[in-house]
C-alpha cells in the first residue's frame, strides 16, 4: 500500500470515528432530555469521557467510554449513571458479538456527590467483579451489586447499599421512543420506586447474562 493510500484510509477512518462520537453525543442528549423531568446533573461538565494516555499502544488512544451522572431532584442520595462503552470487556459473557454497550446504574448514596472527578471505578466493576461486589443475579438481567466490607477505593464511603445495573447493546437504541422504553424508564423505576424488580420490555434486546455465565 502506497503512502498516499494510507493517508486516505486514515482520513476515512477518522471521519467515521467523528461520526460515531457525534451520534453518541446525540444519544446522550436524548437520554438527558428523558431524564431531566425527574433528575438533574449536579456537575458543570456534560459527561465524563474516558480515554487512554499510553503512547506505546496506539490501539488504546481512542475514547473508550462516556458517562453521564444524575441525581434525583427530590432526593440527591438517589442517583443514576449511564455509561456508553465503545470497547467493552466482554470476558464475562459468551456473547462476544454484542459490540458497544450501554450500562445503566441505580445508586443509593450516603452522601451527595459534589464534584465531577469523583471516581466512577465501580462503573466497570459492578455486576462483574466479585472481588469487590457481592452480585445478586436472581433478578437477571438486572444485577444488584453490593460492595463487600473492607474494600478501600475512592468513593466507597459514599455508597449506601447496592448498585442495581443492567446492560443493553447500543445497537438496540434506535430511536427516542426505544431509548425511553428499554433504558430510561426501567432505570427511573429502579431509582425512584426503589424496587428490586422492574418490567423490562423487549427482553430479546437485553444483554441477558445467565447466572452461571458470569
Amino acid at each position: 500500500m502506497k503512502e498516499n493510500d494510507i493517508g486516505m484510509k486514515m482520513k476515512m477512518v477518522f471521519q467515521f470515528i467523528k461520526q460515531v462520537y457525534q451520534e453518541t453525543a446525540l444519544l446522550m442528549q436524548t437520554i438527558e432530555g428523558l431524564m431531566s423531568p425527574d433528575f438533574k446533573c449536579p456537575f458543570d461538565a456534560t459527561g465524563v469521557w474516558r480515554f487512554s494516555y499510553r503512547y506505546d499502544a496506539g490501539e488504546t488512544w481512542l475514547i473508550k467510554s462516556v458517562s453521564r451522572y444524575w441525581e434525583q431532584k427530590d432526593n440527591p442520595l438517589s442517583a443514576a449513571l449511564i455509561s456508553i462503552e465503545f470497547m467493552p470487556d466482554l470476558d464475562w459473557t459468551d456473547n462476544k458479538d454484542v459490540g458497544p454497550i450501554a450500562t445503566a446504574m441505580s445508586l443509593k448514596l450516603k452522601q451527595k456527590v459534589k464534584k465531577n472527578n469523583w471516581a466512577f471505578w465501580w462503573r466497570d466493576d459492578c455486576g462483574r467483579n466479585e472481588k469487590i461486589f457481592e452480585v445478586d443475579r436472581s433478578n437477571a438481567p438486572i444485577y444488584h451489586s453490593t460492595l463487600i466490607d473492607g474494600v478501600e477505593k475512592d468513593g466507597t464511603e459514599q455508597l449506601l447499599h447496592s448498585i442495581a445495573n443492567f446492560w443493553l447493546p447500543l445497537s438496540a437504541l434506535t430511536d427516542q421512543a426505544i431509548v425511553d422504553k428499554i433504558l430510561v424508564r426501567p432505570l427511573k423505576e429502579l431509582c425512584i420506586r426503589n424496587i428490586q424488580e422492574v418490567s423490562l420490555t423487549q427482553q430479546e434486546s437485553y444483554l441477558y447474562l445467565p447466572a452461571d455465565e458470569i
